[in-house]
């Protein structure tokens, strides 16, 4: 209950300086409209050339990137702070979420709304309701709440791989380039990937797994894929992934020294 109070207060004063800060909201979600507007013309263009991409047409491919934006932008909004760690451990600020009574991962997790990632957020919402109505997709009570699950399911594999490559500042210091580095996997996943190699599928499956963020999803909204055998994948990798990610973190832990400034 105590936690809950402290994320509804920290929510609330979040939004609130997110109303002070309205002209860069309304500027974020234009450049993003202006961002996905590129990235849907893009698709439009490759299916000038053909009508399917690996059998995905055109609607269900935006289904995909649809999926995996709302997933982007809801980590960004909720959890994207994770990736400050490496400043607060720089400038020694770190230690002020230590001494504190709340866990440090949750305080670190509720310093700020990401005014990006809400404006993205919408924009994304908008997108992939879109591409729902596109495919005619049907949201029965049971579907709507697998929906739900996977989006959630879909955000915590996010966490934890961000957590990870963040738990690593530790010991490194400087983590923003590998965590660059890593999320610019999660864009392959804006897109079917069995038009990829099969060593990249493994990867983006397996090792670096964000296409159980949105591809697996797809497959059974879109194509009708078994849901077991896919909430199985989704589910049991997701649990895994954030066990590692939040063992590893304990880890480090153990192993920070201020910085002294």
């Amino acid at each position: 209950m105590y936690y809950i109070s402290l994320y509804y207060t920290a929510f609330k004063y979040n939004l609130k300086s997110l109303y002070e800060y309205r002209f860069d909201f309304w500027v974020g979600i234009i450049t993003l409209m202006i961002m996905q507007g590129i990235g849907l013309m893009f698709l439009w263009v490759i299916y000038q050339y053909t009508t399917a991409l690996s059998g995905w047409s055109l609607n269900e491919v935006v289904f995909i990137y649809g999926f995996q934006q709302v997933v982007h932008s809801l980590y960004i909004t909720f959890f994207g702070n994770v990736t400050g760690l490496e400043q607060l451990i720089k400038h020694g600020t770190f230690d002020c979420y230590l001494v504190r009574p709340a866990f440090p991962l949750f305080q670190l997790m509720i310093t700020k709304l990401n005014i990006t990632g809400f404006a993205g957020l919408i924009v994304s919402i908008i997108l992939l309701v879109y591409s729902v109505y596109r495919i005619g997709l049907q949201l029965n009570l049971a579907k709507f709440v697998a929906l739900m699950v996977f989006l959630t399911t879909g955000v915590l594999i996010y966490f934890s791989l961000s957590l990870i490559v963040s738990t690593c500042a530790f010991w490194l210091t400087r983590t923003m380039r590998l965590q660059q580095l890593i999320f610019d996997f999660s864009e392959f996943t804006r897109y079917p990937i069995d038009i990829f190699h099969s060593g990249l599928q493994l990867v983006l499956t397996v090792v670096i797994p964000f296409a159980l963020a949105s591809y697996y999803p797809a497959l059974f909204f879109v194509k009708e894929a078994a849901f077991l055998e896919i909430s199985l994948k989704i589910l049991g990798g997701t649990l895994l992934f954030y066990v590692i990610s939040y063992r590893f973190w304990r880890f480090g832990l153990k192993y920070y020294h201020s910085t002294g400034t």
